[in-house]
């Protein structure tokens, strides 16, 4: 069977959601893998924008100015 070890998603370059939240919970043992579209900023605590190992929970958060946070169980590493 074909597995994989990491999904990626994609924040697309949208403006008009400002204080969404998009809550994203790691079920299998593929890490969730953040990144962002061109003209975005996507921040969170040490640079880290992967889940840190199944059931752990990431929150991305639209705070304006294409400015994005993910909060959550991050990977220590990036």
């Amino acid at each position: 069977a074909d597995t994989v070890d990491r999904l990626y998603i994609k924040i697309p370059n949208e403006s008009d959601y400002e204080g969404r939240q998009i809550s994203l919970i790691q079920l299998g043992t593929a890490y969730l893998e953040i990144s962002a579209a061109d003209g975005l900023t996507v921040g969170s605590l040490n640079n880290s924008l992967s889940s840190a190992g199944q059931f752990s929970k990431i929150d991305i958060t639209y705070i304006g100015n294409q400015i994005y946070t993910v909060t959550g169980d991050l990977s220590a590493t990036s």
